[in-house]
């Protein structure tokens, strides 16, 4: 029982690891169609029909892994034998993932001493291999890291191609179970939507080359897996592939344009590069695009930047979408940011996980264009009902500084907003009266950056955070005025932190259409 179990276990994680592989790819298909109206020619989409073409063959080798695999548990898979240049080949998968490499900003390598060596290898297989180990050394492996790929001739008859990152590393209790079919460490528990083909593959196909595959890492500093294979020259002389500079392309995704500053803000956070850039394509006109490749930096960049929506998929390496979601929602500083979340995974029970993370909108893949523009451009308009909510505030004398002075509501994140916006004007309380009281200052007390302030307030009232303050104090002058009539006009303007009574009476008179000395005359409501 046990064993059908892992099995059944096995089998829901593979189909649902396929359904996203193959989900991804057909929503640049798609997508890119969709914008290939007939006889419409530009440079942007000339490039259109070839990158279709290129997501059709990365479905096409979808299948052929799903077929590969039957055939390998009936034992009827064949290799396709070929002599070539294994080094230029090896060096060609390297290069295929330079672009994804680049996008989570690590920094990923090739090496050989032996770059003339010709032997015998089936091209298809020894790719799946590579690239299963290569996709999970980038997917483990934080910005600023590095991967290395060596190719070493190890004696006259036999060759090791070692793949050496600077990732999180596999628990010591892990490592002997980790070529398993079954088996799911404890880092893969975290990560249940990226088990992927697996390392049980790849040990298989190793096999069926004759060869032998090996690992050794240190948990928290790196993973090194070794595959030795035998050097032979007998299949029929096949180069296997053209050269690597007419295969790959040039073009590194931008990191978004921030210089049209009357659009909102979107932070896209999205670890395939492919999947970013056609967002790129689809938003940029009507978006500020800010993006981030896992989940630790999407969270790094709402905190920084405090954008107006955040966009993200649900499978992330490092904090998932979910995961980030909650984050969002549960900080006073970023509690108020509508999250909108991609996801292959589109069942009832995926769309009801993320509103209980906290999500506005859940759209599956593959999405529709206009939709997903309209959500994010409706959910920026509802933004006003923070400034509704908080306008009660700007009468702080009749209120007392708890979440009672507020309309009643059991949503976390707006708690957590009116938590941060009570703070904000219990601040202004204690240091109203200071003349000396500066923006400096109240960063420091709410212990975040001039920047991060501006960005919160910016969608939570329509002042800035000193206008907030002067008008705090000018509310504060007026009550005492109604409340105390022997006080004169100057004495009150210096209670409440102004220095300038002819600025004090001017600026008092424009929020309140009557003089200050016209106040005093008004009796106390």
């Amino acid at each position: 029982m046990e064993q059908l179990k892992r099995l059944d276990d096995f089998k829901n994680r593979f189909f649902a690891y396929i359904s996203h592989e193959f989900k991804t790819p057909l929503t640049i298909i798609l997508g890119l169609a969709e914008r290939l109206s007939p006889g419409e020619k530009s440079a942007q989409t000339a490039a259109y029909p070839t990158e279709i073409i290129r997501q059709g063959q990365n479905m096409l080798e979808l299948v052929d892994q799903m077929v590969d695999i039957a055939r390998l548990d009936e034992q009827q898979l064949r290799l396709q034998w070929r002599q070539g240049n294994i080094s230029r080949y090896v060096r060609y998968i390297v290069e295929s993932h330079q672009p994804l490499a680049d996008f989570r900003k690590i920094r990923l390598g090739f090496f050989t001493d032996a770059p003339g060596l010709m032997m015998d290898f089936d091209p298809l297989r020894l790719k799946y291999a590579l690239s299963n180990l290569l996709a999970n050394a980038i997917r483990y492996t934080s910005a600023g890291g590095a991967i290395d790929v060596r190719l070493e001739a190890a004696g006259g008859h036999s060759i090791r191609m070692l793949v050496a990152d600077t990732g999180q590393g596999i628990a010591t209790e892990d490592l002997p179970y980790i070529f398993e079919r079954y088996f799911r460490g404890q880092t893969d528990q975290q990560h249940a939507h990226h088990f992927g083909l697996g390392l049980a593959f790849v040990k298989d196909l190793v096999q069926l080359f004759n060869g032998a595959i090996a690992v050794s890492s240190t948990h928290g500093q790196g993973t090194t897996f070794t595959i030795t294979l035998p050097v032979t020259r007998q299949a029929p002389l096949q180069e296997p592939l053209p050269p690597a500079a007419d295969v790959f392309p040039t073009a590194t995704l931008s990191a978004g344009s921030l210089l049209q500053p009357k659009l909102p803000i979107v932070l896209v956070v999205e670890d395939n590069p492919v999947i970013a850039d056609y967002l790129q394509l689809c938003l940029q006109a009507h978006f500020r695009l800010l993006f981030a490749p896992d989940g630790p930096t999407g969270w790094e960049q709402t905190l920084a930047h405090i954008p107006d929506l955040v966009l993200t998929d649900v499978m992330l390496p490092g904090i998932n979408g979910l995961d980030l979601t909650l984050q969002i929602k549960s900080h006073e500083l970023t509690s108020h940011i509508p999250v909108v979340m991609l996801s292959a995974r589109s069942e009832l029970d995926d769309r009801l996980s993320g509103q209980r993370h906290g999500a506005d909108v859940y759209l599956a893949k593959p999405f529709q264009e206009e939709e997903l523009i309209l959500a994010l451009k409706n959910l920026y308009k509802m933004q006003r009902r923070w400034q509704e909510r908080y306008a009660s505030l700007k009468t702080p004398e009749r209120m007392a500084f708890s979440q009672d002075v507020l309309p009643a509501q059991d949503d976390e994140a707006v708690r957590h907003t009116d938590t941060f916006m009570l703070k904000l004007y219990a601040v202004f309380e204690k240091n109203y009266a200071d003349d000396t009281y500066s923006l400096p200052q109240l960063c420091r007390d709410l212990e975040i950056s001039k920047s991060q302030l501006q960005r919160k307030l910016a969608v939570l009232s329509d002042q800035s955070a000193i206008g907030l303050l002067r008008r705090f104090r000018l509310q504060k002058a007026h009550d005492l005025l109604v409340q105390n009539p022997n006080m004169n006009v100057k004495e009150v303007c210096f209670q409440v932190g102004f220095k300038d009574p002819a600025h004090f009476s001017r600026i008092f008179s424009k929020i309140f259409g009557l003089a200050p000395s016209e106040i005093k005359s008004l009796k106390v409501p």
